[in-house]
């Protein structure tokens, strides 16, 4: 998966504005969605994302659920596409 090409993001106050340019939408990502956007656009997997917020929190209970859920949402957004 990568980010689509009509998705800009920036950093602010620590986290992640992400700005659909084709809805003209904005969404404000938390820390871990952060983490997960910011390794797809560095050319890393999901699962390498998903590696990197295990690292980061002690929680992996349920990362792998909210990291597929909110997998899910942006695709259904049209946020994602298939690399």
């Amino acid at each position: 998966m990568k980010i689509a090409s009509h998705v800009n993001f920036t950093e602010i106050d620590n986290q992640l504005v992400i700005m659909d340019t084709k809805k003209n939408e904005y969404y404000v990502i938390n820390e871990t969605g952060k983490i997960i956007l910011l390794a797809l656009n560095e050319g890393k997997t999901i699962d390498e994302g998903l590696k990197r917020l295990k690292n980061e929190f002690n929680q992996a209970e349920n990362i792998e659920k909210d990291v597929k859920n909110f997998i899910d949402e942006l695709i259904k957004e049209k946020l994602l596409e298939e690399s």
